[in-house]
């Protein structure tokens, strides 16, 4: 990266195809594409690290996902960085479901969002044609008449970047500001879990470097074999067990997966930082399109 792109040093006022608000895994993805095609792109973020990456995510990429990983030139850079390469095995009340060996459908990828963010921001920064803008939120969505043409967005400090595009892009997440200024129509369905998990150092689960998944009526937990020997295990249960997660989710963490049958290690296993996870996961959809 250079430090134009690091520092976001661009002109207020300056011309771009596309402006593309968040730089996470669809923002990058799509200013890689895009810029690719001869586009002239601006990729706001508003974290002013380059090496921010997601903290609550259990990071497993599906293999319908591999031909876009292909296409972005991020596959093996990804396994050159430690990535796992890992189908899906699935406990039922009735027992496991083991993929199979001849399987033609390709193996999954895992890899720790604090290796795989930086990675694909960095692999967007290169490409020519981006423009990473960091450090920077928009607050404003630049108009002519109905159609947005660009963003406005402020550093901390306040100072204002207006930045004017043909086609602008929300990539910011479920929350996305984007989509509420664009007041494009939302739909929010409630989501009957929680969710907690961590990152855990010791033996690995049966089936490794196959993810495992405990589908056990009401109640969800997986176990997520990744890069540098570590495996993410998620709890997943209904939202009448909240209480334990909330008070002490580490302790909510173990105890569920002790529970399920065929157990995972993490008893034996050391949790290498914080539990962290969510009480409220409503599903957040957004209309995909607006005017620009």
């Amino acid at each position: 990266m250079s430090d134009r792109q690091l520092t976001g040093n661009v002109s207020s006022g300056e011309d771009y195809d596309a402006v593309i608000v968040g730089a996470s895994l669809a923002g990058c993805a799509s200013a890689i594409m895009l810029a690719r095609e001869g586009a002239h792109v601006a990729l706001v973020e508003q974290r002013p690290e380059a090496s921010a990456y997601k903290k609550i995510c259990s990071h497993y990429i599906q293999s319908s996902a591999l031909a876009s990983l292909e296409r972005l030139g991020l596959l093996e850079p990804m396994l050159s960085a430690g990535a796992v390469r890992s189908r899906v095995r699935l406990r039922t009340p009735w027992g496991w479901i083991e993929p199979p060996a001849d399987s033609m459908v390709p193996s999954g990828v895992n890899l720790r969002r604090q290796i795989l963010d930086p990675l694909i921001r960095r692999t967007a920064a290169d490409t020519p044609g981006v423009e990473l803008i960091v450090g920077h939120t928009v607050h404003e969505l630049l108009r002519d008449g109905d159609a947005m043409r660009g963003v406005l967005a402020r550093d901390t400090a306040g100072a204002e970047l207006r930045l004017w595009a043909k086609l602008v892009v929300g990539a910011d997440g479920r929350g996305s500001r984007v989509a509420k200024l664009a007041g494009v129509p939302s739909r929010t369905v409630r989501h009957g879990r929680v969710a907690y998990g961590g990152y855990f150092e010791g033996p690995a689960p049966a089936g490794a470097p196959d993810a495992s998944f405990w589908l056990l009526d009401p109640d969800m937990a997986a176990a997520f074999p990744t890069d540098g020997g570590l495996t993410f295990y998620a709890a997943m249960p209904v939202k009448e067990h909240a209480g334990a997660f909330r008070d002490d989710p580490a302790t909510a963490v173990v105890a569920m997966l002790e529970g399920v049958p065929d157990p995972p290690p993490v008893a034996a296993s050391r949790l290498v930082q914080p539990a962290q996870g969510k009480l409220d996961m409503t599903n957040v959809a957004h209309a995909p399109t607006a005017p620009g």
